[in-house]
């Protein structure tokens, strides 16, 4: 995808607004890829850029939409731009012009999200178990659970973390792959997440699909960060 013809593309749309970010989508058709130009409908186009919508329905009467691109000043990309990748489950290429370098950021974290919960199957630690397997290689045990398990065993994850290797941190002090374990106090913990960076976090809540967002709401309920003994 990140082809030479799609580098000098990019540079060219990228010139024609020097102190802006420019933003498009990259589009297949047969065995080609080619760049869709996008308007950049952002406030702040200097620091920011936002895909107009129309746009895409544009690009998909030309071609199969396989990825987006955007310029920026800053030499690396930025959480939002991982998780932008992530949540659309779309290759996303940056180019920063001070360096005139290309990064191609692939989707990590798609596999996990929008999946409809099922308690015991896809619920929130059904995605920290599978997290960190498949992520950090750190086997977790799993734990029987059935509908109403935080009330019938309402000590199950307070009595648990310490034997699968997590140890308490500051609350304050969160790191990527922490585990945000939320209740009433510790003796009635009913949720958990891991936290990425930026005060997101990836969870899976109640009747809802799995999804990442920010703490927002969530802080107020909020009483343990963890962390496993192996990433101190």
């Amino acid at each position: 995808m990140l082809t030479q013809v799609i580098k000098n593309a990019i540079k060219e749309h990228a010139s024609k607004s020097p102190d802006e970010e420019v933003c498009g989508l990259i589009l297949s058709i047969g065995e080609n890829f080619l760049i869709f130009k996008c308007e950049n409908i952002s406030f702040n186009k200097k620091e920011h850029s936002i895909l107009n919508p129309l746009d895409y329905i544009k690009a998909e009467k030309i071609g199969n939409i396989v990825g987006t691109y955007h310029s920026q000043k800053n030499n690396e990309p930025s959480l939002i731009d991982n998780l932008t990748s992530d949540n659309h489950n779309i290759f996303s290429i940056v180019y920063c012009w001070e360096s005139e370098k290309f990064y191609l950021i692939k989707p990590q974290l798609i596999s996990y999200l929008y999946k409809n919960f099922e308690i015991g199957k896809y619920d929130c630690f059904t995605l920290i178990k599978n997290y960190y397997h498949q992520q950090l290689n750190i086997s977790l045990n799993d734990y029987k659970r059935e509908e109403g398990w935080y009330l019938n065993t309402p000590k199950l994850i307070s009595d648990s973390f310490n034997k699968e290797g997590f140890m308490i941190v500051d609350k304050k002090d969160r790191k990527l792959h922490d585990v945000l374990l939320f209740g009433k106090d510790f003796d009635n913990l009913y949720h958990m997440g891991i936290f990425l960076r930026n005060n997101m976090f990836i969870h899976h809540p109640r009747n809802l699909k799995s999804v990442i967002e920010d703490l927002g709401h969530w802080e107020s309920k909020l009483i343990l960060t963890i962390r496993h003994k192996s990433l101190l």
